[in-house]
């Protein structure tokens, strides 16, 4: 029930150094304190199993050098667990990571899950290819996506920035995405109908993985308020294209 770590330093952004790892100690239980600094040492202790009560336990410190000096002390440690049943079930709390391996050890995400965190950035999903009036026009892959998600556990919810590109065949809508040809693309019928189609491959392939709608919701536009009112018409219009495509999709 009690895991010994140590801190290390890293680069941080606001300051040259940063201590904030904090990797178990390795079978030797050994720290190296440099001359005239100092080592922090860390206990974890997991309560998980344990009856309420106060539970005794002893760390034994001592140093490398031996001779008549050498330094050795008890420190006696009590841990005091409360009785206090708290909801075994899981609940929603925000949470930004993701799935890639770049991001996230499996230690990182098991830690995750222990600390009761419970939502993510789903992984990015692959395009939908589709003809020229926005019907599906292919097959998707989605085996690097099945890869990431398969990290996560089963209670966990996601959230996505968007639906999967609708890739229209070339020269089909326009290039250039500061043009007004191209915002007229955007309430065409055509583009509707492409965002549709994708929406429902998302949909469908979730589904098959066991997520349904309560387990996932799109993310377009972080704090839209920060800017003023400057991004909540663009966030309205993303809410209304996607529930116009799917009416069961949430939004956060």
């Amino acid at each position: 029930h009690v895991t010994l770590s140590h801190l290390l330093p890293v680069s941080g952004d606001w300051h040259e150094t940063v201590w904030d790892p904090l990797p178990e100690l390795d079978l030797s239980r050994t720290l190296i304190v440099p001359a005239g600094q100092v080592r922090q040492l860390w206990l974890t202790i997991k309560t998980h199993g344990l009856e309420p009560g106060d539970h005794d336990l002893t760390l034994y410190m001592g140093e490398l050098a031996g001779g008549k000096d050498q330094t050795f002390r008890e420190v006696p440690i009590r841990i005091q667990v409360w009785p206090v049943a708290l909801p075994t079930d899981k609940y929603d709390q925000m949470n930004w990571t993701g799935l890639d391996y770049s991001q996230n050890s499996d230690q990182s995400i098991q830690s995750m899950v222990d600390h009761g965190m419970s939502v993510c950035y789903g992984p990015p999903m692959p395009s939908v290819p589709l003809d020229e009036k926005g019907q599906l026009a292919g097959t998707m892959n989605w085996a690097k996506f099945d890869e990431l998600i398969a990290r996560a556990p089963s209670t966990w919810k996601f959230l996505w920035g968007s639906f999967p590109n609708p890739q229209f065949p070339e020269g089909v809508g326009p290039k250039d995405r500061n043009s007004p040809e191209y915002k007229a693309w955007l309430e065409s019928d055509v583009y509707f109908q492409g965002v549709k189609t994708a929406i429902g491959e998302m949909v469908k392939h979730l589904e098959s993985l066991g997520i349904g709608y309560d387990r996932w919701g799109f993310y377009p536009i972080d704090e839209p308020w920060n800017t003023g009112f400057t991004a909540i018409p663009e966030l309205r219009r993303f809410f209304t294209l996607t529930k116009k495509a799917d009416p069961k999709v949430q939004n956060y």
